[in-house]
């Protein structure tokens, strides 16, 4: 069960770089990756995506982890895995 958007901008935080996986996504944006802009998705406003509604499926596809114990344990497993990878 995913869980409800509190705002807290998180997934525009962490899952970076943003690849887009999707075909049409990258031809919509003209790009394969999306910009990151002090530390968030270029989207990121006022910790709201501003583009929610045609965001890309990558970011559809993103589950909340909107607790901070969540986040930081994300960022350790993304950062070992990149280690090795």
């Amino acid at each position: 069960m995913m869980s409800k958007c509190k705002s807290c901008g998180a997934c525009c935080k962490v899952l970076h770089p943003i690849d887009l996986i999707d075909a049409e996504d990258i031809e919509r944006f003209g790009k394969e990756t999306l910009d990151y802009v002090d530390g968030a998705c270029e989207f990121l406003v006022d910790n709201k995506c501003s583009i929610h509604d045609t965001k890309p499926k990558i970011c559809k596809e993103w589950y909340c982890v909107d607790h901070p114990i969540k986040i930081e344990r994300y960022l350790r497993e993304r950062d070992d895995w990149n280690k090795y990878n």
